[in-house]
């Protein structure tokens, strides 16, 4: 429901969807979630994007919302979907690219969520 909330909001207002599947036990879940509060990425994140944040739990818990958008499987947490207003999957080819989100720097994420 968060989800498609989301892709509404989105569709009135030009902007993408970011689902973050994670877990508060992640480190690089909340990595992730504090480069989005960053001051460097925040306003980028606002202006193109609505978040719906998903647990996981311990991998097992809302993987029907992957199945809907046509992934498959978990490619660690998080695993991100950037998703169109429309529902398309627009990154793919990436999905488990944050899976190692502490690792990463600002710029690195700046760039790539600057990408869609």
């Amino acid at each position: 429901a968060d989800a498609e909330a989301a892709l509404a909001r989105a569709k009135t207002r030009g902007a993408r969807v970011l689902l973050v599947f994670g877990a508060n036990w992640c480190h690089d879940s909340r990595s992730l979630a504090a480069k989005f509060e960053d001051r460097m990425i925040a306003p980028l994140i606002a202006e193109r994007y609505e978040v719906v944040w998903i647990d996981v739990g311990g991998g097992d818990r809302n993987l029907d919302v992957l199945a809907h958008f046509g992934v498959d499987k978990m490619h660690g947490t998080p695993t991100v979907l950037v998703l169109s207003a429309d529902g398309a999957l627009l990154n793919a080819d990436s999905l488990g690219k944050w899976r190692n989100a502490d690792s990463r720097s600002l710029e690195e994420a700046r760039v790539y969520f600057s990408g869609f």
